[in-house]
């Protein structure tokens, strides 16, 4: 490993913050900026769902010079990402936008869970867009193609306790930039929880993919029983999916990617 210089970002710090990190949960790159997501929260928390402030605040370094240009601001939300996640939780669309997954998890108890943006050309927050859930579920990856915005959400909400955040509960959506409206995927069954599946929603050869982790959950009593019945993925045509294939159940797909032709 060579070090290749540094990034001085003291002026970041703030008096009376017991815990304070930047990049812990997103580091992300656009059109020769980094945007590092700055964490203030507590020992204790370790920056995990222990926000402070009700606003999330990202650092702009333009990576040419290794110098910090400005903070930015976006009010109303608490946590972009979650640093221990396989999923990056950030994504660039095909317009050129960052999209950026505020999850939910920790102080903001499922509500307000949200997708926001910094537009192709832009170095601050879009304050005009914003896809917020109903309370209940956790945002955290998309897929962005022609004018439309592929995501995932809980079919029963998410209990604040994470009793249920395992459960075969999660459906896919697809919004449509142009009408500003959401549409459930059908032809598929309900599946996991995809926090750490990076392509879990996936293109390959101009095609969506849509992966399925699931099990049947029935309630006896008040108890419910999960039993696992498949592990594959479907392909979407509209707003109509299709199972492609499916493998045993022998542990989780975390993915798929097409290496050549």
């Amino acid at each position: 490993m060579l070090r290749t210089g540094e990034i001085d970002l003291s002026a970041l710090k703030k008096a009376g913050v017991e815990y304070q990190a930047i990049g812990q949960h997103t580091i992300a790159a656009k059109e020769g900026k980094l945007y590092l997501g700055i964490t203030y929260g507590t020992t204790t928390g370790g920056g995990y769902g222990d926000d402070l402030y009700n606003t999330i605040e990202f650092a702009v370094v333009d990576i040419a010079t290794d110098k910090y240009e400005k903070t930015i601001k976006y009010d109303g939300l608490r946590s972009i990402g979650w640093g221990s996640s396989g999923n990056k939780m950030w994504s660039i669309g095909d317009d050129g936008a960052l999209y950026l997954y505020s999850t939910g998890l920790g102080k903001m108890s499922f509500e307000k869970s949200s997708i926001i943006r910094i537009k192709k050309g832009e170095t601050d927050f879009d304050k005009d867009w914003i896809l917020t859930a109903p309370n209940g579920n956790s945002l955290v990856m998309a897929l962005i193609k022609g004018g439309k915005l592929y995501y995932e959400m809980t079919s029963t909400p998410l209990k604040t306790d994470y009793s249920n955040l395992t459960a075969s509960i999660f459906e896919y959506y697809v919004y449509d930039f142009a009408s500003k409206q959401s549409t459930k995927i059908t032809g598929m069954p309900l599946h996991d929880y995809a926090y750490a599946n990076e392509q879990a929603i996936t293109e390959i050869d101009g095609k969506v993919y849509l992966w399925v982790r699931n099990g049947t959950v029935t309630t006896v009593g008040n108890t419910q029983v999960t039993t696992v019945n498949e592990d594959g993925y479907y392909v979407l045509d509209g707003t109509n999916a299709t199972s492609v294939f499916k493998v045993d159940h022998d542990g989780t797909i975390q993915g798929f990617a097409k290496l050549s032709d």
